[in-house]
């Protein structure tokens, strides 16, 4: 049931996902895809609310098996830090990267 759930997602980040380049702090760099996904943040300031605008991304685990804040990755033309700790989903399948552009 998990190899037909992965397989699932793989076609999502083909039909989805955009071409890209993940580059490791070695400096060696990895070929994947990555699906934004751009929404805005709500943040409380004591009684202020304010909407920040986020770069988040979702890569593939096996293709980025590790990613660390601080790294780098382009993605529609387009690079971005890595900040903030990487998040991976329950089934250990995709990580969630927030992206500062540079």
């Amino acid at each position: 049931m998990q190899a037909t759930f992965e397989r699932a997602v793989s076609r999502l980040f083909v039909r989805l996902g955009v071409p890209g380049t993940y580059r490791l702090a070695d400096g060696r760099e990895i070929s994947t895809r990555f699906i934004a996904k751009q929404a805005d943040v709500v943040e409380s300031f004591g009684d202020t609310r304010l909407a920040l605008d986020t770069h988040r991304f979702d890569v593939m685990v096996r293709d980025v098996m590790s990613p660390l804040e601080g790294e780098h990755f382009t993605a529609a033309g387009q690079t971005y830090q890595v900040v903030g700790e990487p998040l991976v989903d329950h089934d250990r399948l995709i990580w969630t990267l927030t992206g500062a552009p540079v």
